[in-house]
């Protein structure tokens, strides 16, 4: 019968790691910092509630049919701006770039080879690129495709190491 863990003389635990508190350098905190685009901004959340209550204000004085439209404009003009209150509160989606490469990454768009992988600035950004990784040969396995991330400041020649946790 087995007893009650930590009661057995031959079970021990490993010691919990100690987690490393070394400080980023500021120029990278920065360079890793929020620094979206329209669609993570709490400007562009702003711009379209004050879209919406004109919109609402001028279905109020409109009749008929322009009535219907100005109002379909103000949901849509609502629904846009809580979507990006959301992400901008969130953080999920950091700029178009990143929405670009998720659609990508879902099959919901093409992907263009001359622009996938390259993002403005991408040593001072970073940048992200498909790769094909083949399988070994005993598997069986077709190429697999993966997206990778290489961070602000990597040296795309090779001739830096980093390290590997």
């Amino acid at each position: 019968m087995i007893g009650v863990l930590g009661a057995h003389p031959t079970l021990r635990m490993a010691p919990l790691p100690t987690p490393d508190t070394t400080p980023l350098p500021p120029a990278l905190t920065a360079a890793l910092g929020h620094d979206g685009d329209w669609i993570s901004s709490w400007w562009t959340v702003a711009a379209l509630v004050v879209l919406t209550a004109l919109l609402i204000a001028l279905s109020l004085r409109t009749r008929g049919a322009r009535r219907l439209a100005v109002s379909v404009l103000a949901v849509l003009s609502l629904s846009l701006g809580v979507t990006i209150g959301v992400n901008a509160y969130v953080g999920y989606l950091p700029d178009v770039m990143a929405a670009r490469f998720l659609l990508v990454g879902q099959g919901l768009l093409a992907a263009n080879p001359a622009t996938v992988g390259r993002r403005a600035g991408d040593v001072r950004r970073g940048a992200v690129r498909i790769e094909r990784i083949p399988a070994p040969a005993p598997l069986r396995m077709p190429r697999a495709s993966t997206w990778i991330y290489t961070p602000p400041g990597y040296d795309p020649s090779g001739s830096t190491r980093y390290p590997v946790a």
